[in-house]
């Protein structure tokens, strides 16, 4: 009986072991987008440019605000990924990434970003609408914003444009997906910066 019983608590006790051991969840990985150093200035850009750039604010949608990244299963229906998330939030993913390939494209480290102190004056200020930024199921990262640029401190609207912009993934992976919305924000990037680099001619 005795015997028997040390037998039924060694099962208890591998089968707690067993569950444990099942329920231990995969740990999460981080990503950001990335800036993209090895971009060459687009030839409008001035030589030793004096303006000043800020970038921001930029908005993106309420179902965009959260770490997991998000992609899309149909029209309607969204994808959380559990254990992949953004490093950081997104909005403020986009906002480095923008300034830093902005900055490379322009030829200029006189950028700031928003809220930038009240002593800054920009003459080019950069503000973002993002209305999607997801992945689609077929394989494409897409980008649709709205962008302005400012001038006068803000006060004057200079350009106003609208931008839709598809970039292939490469693999099914994550890291494929998130290097694909980083090669969709290069392009956005590049379009702000031949606007702006017309607007200082």
């Amino acid at each position: 009986m005795v015997q028997i019983r040390r037998l039924q608590l060694t099962a208890v006790i591998f089968m707690i072991l067993f569950l444990a051991g099942c329920a231990r969840t995969q740990p999460s990985r981080f990503y950001t987008l990335s800036s993209f150093p090895q971009m060459d200035a687009i030839p409008a850009a001035p030589e030793n440019a004096k303006f000043y750039i800020g970038v921001g604010p930029v908005e993106i949608p309420d179902h965009l605000e959260r770490p997991q990244i998000i992609t899309r299963e149909g029209e309607n229906e969204l994808e959380l990924a559990e254990f992949h998330k953004w490093a950081g939030s997104l909005q403020s993913n986009i906002t480095t990434a923008l300034s830093e390939n902005l900055s490379r494209l322009l030829r200029t480290d006189r950028l700031t970003v928003y809220p930038w102190p009240g002593a800054v004056r920009v003459d080019y200020q950069v503000a973002l609408h993002v209305f999607r930024f997801e992945v689609w199921p077929e394989g494409k990262a897409v980008l649709s914003a709205q962008w302005m640029i400012l001038g006068k401190g803000g006060r004057e609207m200079l350009v106003m444009e609208k931008s839709d912009i598809v970039a292939p993934v490469a693999g099914r992976g994550y890291p494929d997906m998130v290097y694909a919305q980083s090669v969709a924000l290069r392009e956005l990037s590049r379009e702000i910066a031949e606007s702006i680099a017309g607007l200082a001619k």
